[in-house]
C-alpha cells in the first residue's frame, strides 16, 4: 500500500478543513457568487461596451490620421480586456473563498449543536455543555441551548433525589425495585460512563 508523505496528508487535510458540510457550504457559496458577479457584469458590462466602443472609434481615427499609434491602441485594449477578465476572476476568487469561511462558521456551529442534540435525545446527559465564544455565529442560540440544557440536567439529578426520598418511604417490596431501577437510569444518564468505569476499577482494586 502506498504510504502518503506526511507533508501532502496535513496539506490535503488543510485544504479541506473549512468543508465540514460539503452540500450545504457549496450550496449558498454560489448563491453568493453568483449574485456578486451578476452585481459585477451589470455594472462592468455597460462600462466595458461602450470603453470598447471608444476604442474602435479611435482606432478608425488613428487608421486614417495616425496610424503610428495603431499598435499601441491595440495593445491597450488587450491590456483593459485581460484587467476586465482578472477583476472577474478575483471577484469569483474572492467571494468563493469568503462564502466556504463563512458558511464554515455557520454550519460549525449548527453541526455541533445537531450532535449533542442527538446524544440528548438519546438519554445521555452526562455531556458537557456546548462551548461558545462571543464571536461564534448564532451565539444566542448556543446559550439558550445550554441553559435548556443544563435545566434538563438539573431536573434529572432532583428527580433522582425525590425517587430516593420515596424509596425511604416505601414498604412495598416491588416499588421499592421499580423506584431502583429509575434511580439507577436517570442516574445513568447523567454520569459519564468514563467515569462510571474509572470508579468501578477503584471499587476493584479496593477489593
Amino acid at each position: 500500500m502506498t504510504k502518503i508523505p506526511e507533508g501532502r496528508a496535513r496539506t490535503k487535510a488543510h485544504r479541506f478543513h473549512y468543508l465540514i458540510h460539503k452540500h450545504f457550504q457549496l450550496k449558498y457559496t454560489w448563491y453568493l457568487v453568483t449574485s456578486a458577479l451578476m452585481s459585477a457584469l451589470l455594472v462592468g458590462g455597460p462600462i466595458y461596451y461602450f470603453l470598447n466602443q471608444n476604442y474602435n472609434i479611435f482606432l478608425n481615427m488613428a487608421y486614417s490620421l495616425s496610424p503610428e499609434i495603431v499598435s499601441h491602441l491595440i495593445q491597450e485594449k488587450k491590456w483593459f480586456t485581460g484587467f476586465f477578465i482578472f477583476s472577474l476572476m478575483t471577484l469569483v476568487i474572492f467571494h468563493f473563498y469568503y462564502g466556504i469561511r463563512l458558511t464554515f462558521r455557520m454550519v460549525g456551529t449548527i453541526m455541533a449543536l445537531k450532535r449533542h442534540m442527538n446524544q440528548v435525545t438519546k438519554g445521555h446527559l452526562y455531556q458537557k455543555p456546548l462551548h461558545v465564544r462571543q464571536h461564534d455565529e448564532f451565539h444566542d442560540l448556543i446559550l439558550n441551548y445550554n441553559y435548556l440544557y443544563k435545566t434538563l440536567r438539573a431536573q434529572s439529578a432532583f428527580d433522582i433525589k425525590k425517587l430516593e426520598n420515596i424509596k425511604f418511604q416505601t414498604k412495598s417490596t416491588e416499588a421499592i425495585r421499580m423506584i431502583d431501577e429509575m434511580i439507577s437510569e436517570k442516574s445513568s444518564q447523567i454520569t459519564d460512563p468514563a467515569v462510571k468505569l474509572e470508579q468501578g476499577h477503584d471499587s476493584h482494586h479496593a477489593s
